[in-house]
């Protein structure tokens, strides 16, 4: 049994994933299996895949239809034999000793999942196009509140700090987890879902007797534009279907929390989860008009609950708080624009009329 099993997915990265097979090539850590799921590649990934192969027996192929990246992981996931798993970006690397120190506190803390931060950096064939906010935006999104570093909790005491402290995310290429955790809880990542971190995430978090967060860096995140979160359309149909991803993914991992829970720290660490995603929803839905519309109708033909009344309550729980954010930020302007009206009719001064 290998000591890690590091598990990368590829769909038409010809242009990162050399760097991304390097950067593993070179992990300190030997002892590790490579698997890499070539997910219906139609430029020269696979050729690439089987160069490195070539050259690294460690590193072993799996081929399939495009399945998206859920289907890739699960199938890697499936193949795995190591006693930890790594799930690795192919646009995306880490640094060479990444594995090493991550095998070396899991092992030392006997723990079942352990939690890095990164840095984010903009590809070269994007700088002049990728909006500057976005890196902004994603470097406060994945920054380690250093006050819960080195500290050992259990999974659900781990989430609830996270989200209370706003410090949570869900991308799974930020987490080494213990493989027989993540299989004796019969884990997957839902297939043909966008967001699908936020299904896994708080799952495999929920499960984890022994967690740990860690603030070194050893991944290296790359803001592409064509990548599935930065690429969007015009029309803002890329919106709706974002959304829309995201709505589905929300509803099946509240029904499964729902089914799994138990205890009062659970329920409420459950909770939280739900209701962070919600307001995920939330904001998402006021990026154009009748996007939620649009977007509820076909999460409820990608998770199949067309008519289902647990779909339907949500459905209205969520147009309830989308109007009411709207209504509310409605006031807020409102109030704004007559408190500087009453400002410009009184001069400035109070009230007091013209100072002499």
């Amino acid at each position: 049994m290998p000591k890690v099993s590091i598990v990368i997915p590829v769909y038409n990265v010809e242009s990162y994933l050399g760097e991304c097979l390097a950067s593993v090539l070179r992990q300190t850590l030997r002892d590790i299996e490579i698997i890499c799921v070539n997910d219906g590649s139609t430029d020269g990934s696979a050729k690439i895949i089987a160069e490195y192969a070539a050259r690294d027996s460690r590193i072993r192929v799996i081929t399939q239809a495009n399945g998206g990246l859920s289907a890739a992981r699960n199938a890697g996931l499936n193949a795995a034999t190591g006693k930890y798993i790594y799930f690795l970006d192919s646009d995306d690397w880490i640094t060479n000793d990444a594995m090493e120190k991550c095998f070396t506190i899991c092992d030392r803390n006997d723990l079942d999942q352990l939690v890095f931060g990164c840095e984010t950096y903009v590809s070269a064939d994007a700088c002049c196009k990728i909006d500057m906010d976005m890196v902004g935006l994603k470097e406060a999104y994945y920054r380690i509140d250093e006050t819960l570093c080195g500290m050992v909790l259990s999974g659900s005491e781990l989430l609830s700090g996270l989200l209370s402290k706003r410090r949570y995310f869900a991308s799974v290429p930020l987490r080494f987890m213990r493989r027989d955790s993540i299989l004796s809880a019969s884990l997957r990542f839902p297939e043909g879902l966008l967001h699908e971190d936020e299904y896994f995430t708080p799952l495999s978090l929920l499960t984890a007797n022994r967690a740990e967060v860690i603030c070194d860096k050893f991944y290296r995140r790359r803001l592409r534009m064509d990548s599935i979160e930065t690429s969007r359309s015009a029309d803002g149909k890329d919106e709706m279907l974002h959304l829309a991803h995201l709505i589905a993914v929300t509803f099946l991992l509240a029904e499964r929390l729902d089914s799994t829970k138990s205890g009062t720290e659970c329920r409420d660490v459950a909770n939280a989860v739900n209701q962070y995603l919600v307001r995920s929803c939330v904001r998402r839905s006021l990026t154009g008009r009748n996007v939620l519309s649009g977007a509820l109708d076909t999460a409820a033909e990608l998770v199949g609950t067309k008519g289902h009344r647990g779909f339907t309550a949500f459905r209205w729980r969520l147009r309830f708080l989308v109007l009411r954010r709207k209504t509310r930020s409605r006031l807020v302007r409102l109030v704004r624009r007559l408190t500087i009206g009453t400002n410009s009719r009184s001069g400035g001064n109070g009230g007091k009329g013209k100072v002499e």
